[in-house]
This record gives structure tokens, sequence and C-alpha cells, in this order.
């Protein structure tokens, strides 16, 4: 799956064969791929480094689809930065909603939080 989304397959293979969840990987993957627009080599960097990628994967694509109407690579960063992707990922969404600021300025508050 990875390779149809982009991925040269030996990067494909590589990852796989390192990663605990080879499926958590592919899935992170191409969903971030598909349903952001962010290309599927940004993704594999940051779902390669995570240790949550499912959880980055959903991270990255509730921000997208809530707040952004364009990639963002910072939102991916971020998301696979956090400890807790999900609880990161409402966090944005929620202040970005609440208060009247920036949904880069959600995305820097919530990564200070810890």
């Amino acid at each position: 799956e990875m390779t149809e989304a982009g991925i040269a397959e030996s990067d494909a293979l590589a990852a796989c064969s390192s990663a605990r969840y080879p499926e958590d990987l592919g899935a992170c993957v191409v969903d971030i791929n598909a349903l952001t627009g962010l290309t599927s080599n940004s993704a594999l960097v940051v779902c390669q480094r995570s240790r949550r990628p499912l959880e980055v994967a959903n991270c990255t694509i509730d921000i997208h689809s809530s707040l952004l109407e364009s990639p963002s690579t910072k939102a991916l960063q971020n998301c696979g930065r956090s400890l807790l992707p999900e609880r990161y990922g409402n966090c944005v969404n929620d202040i970005a909603e609440a208060a009247d600021i920036s949904t880069d300025e959600a995305l820097t508050q919530c990564i200070r939080a810890g």
C-alpha cells in the first residue's frame, strides 16, 4: 500500500522491516497521504519515528479536516512530536474553536502544554 502511495519500494521495505507494527505504519502513511494532501514521504518520516503511528494519523487527519484548507507539515510534525497525539489533536481543535486564535497559534500552544 505504501508503494502505491508513492513510497519507493526499498524505502517501504526498510521501514516495514524495522517497524514494530508494520501494518500500523503503512496505514499511517497511506491515510495521511490520502486524507490530508501531504506527501507520503513526509508522512513516512513522521510515522516511522512514532510509537503510535495510528494516533499520529488520526491527529493529523482530525486537525486537517477541522481547521485547515491546505496541507500543513507543521500539524503532521507536531502530531508526531507529541507523546499523546490524539490528546494533542483534541487540544488543537478545542482551543482553535473556543478561542479566537489561528490554527498555527493553537498548534504552538498545545505542543507547549506537554
